[in-house]
């Protein structure tokens, strides 16, 4: 059975072709470099061979991306994979779940492969982009119903999208009554929704440019439709502009390779010289603001403060210190037995944040909350201060999490766990089983 007959979404990576081969081996040269790089910073084995293998795919959908976005340009893939490469010195893996989900879905609508998607591959979107709104982000279910529609919309309309466009919405409403409302993973940033847009106008001249291509879809040998590769360019530039304006610097991240593939095709047709002499000229400028934008406050050295006074003295007289994972914790305990409460500060906040609350908790069970690092009276730590992974990562605030917990469990009753968040993101799926246990409906316990 042709493989067409079950899927319309899959594009084989042929290695007859010189760029395939390519990509294949600077996808395996970065699963292989980023574990020995990790190693070599004194992570486990095991997490060193996870991280190599998430930035090699990080890579891989780069380049998969920008194949998408810019049809008609096979190198500038490899200027998407390389951007990422670079990012990810800088910041944490994204969201890859998310990215395949965006380059399956980018496939129905631009029809890159040539042929309408089969049923299946309409479920599977369906279903990917309903577990992703269920993990608390309505954005991809509502991109998940524009991308429907857009295809039951534009030349060769398959209108059976139609209905998925229906049934993608009603469960993006459904699961965000549900929830009361979808919470943000980040702190909203105008400097970040700032530098998605400046991206995005890197890539208008691209859209444009796209009104006329020469690449004809993997199956059918039939030249693309501009219409379809356009809407298919603005829907991930809407989707990227949502998610960062939505989750801020968590969301940018999550969707990095995105916009790679957004500035590696914007460079690559600027480098080539397929564009005006004043556009190329504006998009130098634009790129390079965004450069000084994203990584020179990286580069910068922190100079060392002068004047400061140890945070035992800025203490209040509730404050403690514990030494946890060789950071020294500030934390604050209130109330005696069972529950534990467990409250977790956001983006820019403190124990501080917690002042009008502790107290009254403190009736129903013992309260802890903690400052964490980088924040209120938490030890922070600069580059070249610490052995290992950065505590300032998502993984070492669960491990710091659970470990303030382990030194304080003679202290704590032996009761349910019940952890409170502010605001901010804690990876669930990094926790090990008690963390998991942890987070409950603390409404119902309220006085």
């Amino acid at each position: 059975m042709s493989i067409s007959k079950i899927t319309a979404i899959a594009r084989p990576i042929d290695p007859n072709y010189p760029t395939n081969r390519a990509m294949a081996l600077l996808t395996m040269a970065v699963i292989v470099g980023g574990s020995i790089y990790r190693l070599m910073a004194g992570v486990g084995l095991l997490k060193s061979l996870s991280w190599g293998i998430g930035a090699g795919l990080a890579v891989f959908l780069a380049w998969a991306l920008c194949r998408e976005l810019d049809p008609d340009h096979d190198l500038s893939a490899f200027v998407a994979a390389g951007l990422t490469l670079i990012a990810l010195f800088f910041f944490d893996l994204p969201g890859l779940t998310a990215l395949f989900w965006m380059i399956v879905l980018l496939r129905i609508v631009n029809r890159t492969v040539g042929l309408p998607a089969t049923i299946l591959d309409s479920l599977l979107i369906l279903g990917l982009g309903s577990w992703l709104t269920l993990q608390g982000n309505w954005i991809y279910g509502l991109m998940t119903a524009l991308a429907f529609l857009l295809d039951s919309q534009l030349p060769r309309p398959h209108r059976r999208h139609l209905l998925f466009a229906a049934i993608a919405l009603l469960v993006t409403v459904m699961l965000f009554v549900l929830n009361g409302s979808m919470s943000r993973e980040g702190e909203l940033s105008a400097l970040v929704v700032l530098a998605a847009l400046a991206m995005s106008a890197l890539f208008l001249p691209v859209i444009i440019a796209s009104r006329k291509l020469r690449t004809v879809g993997d199956q059918t040998g039939e030249l693309l439709n501009p219409r379809r590769v356009q809407a298919a360019q603005a829907l991930a530039l809407l989707m990227g502009i949502l998610v960062a304006r939505w989750n801020g610097y968590t969301g940018l991240v999550s969707l990095m390779p995105l916009w790679a593939a957004v500035l590696g095709a914007s460079l690559y047709r600027c480098i080539l010289g397929t564009m005006e002499r004043w556009v190329r000229v504006v998009l130098i400028v634009i790129a390079a603001l965004l450069v000084i934008l994203l990584i020179a406050p990286f580069l910068i050295p922190v100079p060392p403060l002068e004047d400061t006074v140890p945070p035992q003295q800025l203490a209040d007289p509730d404050s403690r210190f514990v030494d946890i994972n060789g950071l020294q914790v500030h934390y604050k305990m209130a109330g005696q037995g069972g529950p534990a409460l467990v409250l977790l500060h956001g983006f820019g906040a403190s124990v501080f944040s917690w002042r009008e609350v502790m107290e009254p908790l403190a009736e129903i069970g013992t309260v802890i909350a903690f400052d964490r690092p980088a924040f209120g009276l938490t030890e922070r730590p600069v580059p070249g201060e610490w052995e290992g992974e950065s505590p300032y990562r998502a993984e070492a605030q669960v491990e710091l999490t659970v470990g303030l917990l382990d030194e304080l469990g003679d202290e704590l009753p032996n009761a349910e766990l019940v952890v409170i968040p502010h605001c901010g993101h804690i990876p669930h799926e990094e926790c090990p089983e008690p963390f998991l246990q942890a987070v409950t409906d603390f409404v119902g316990k309220l006085p």
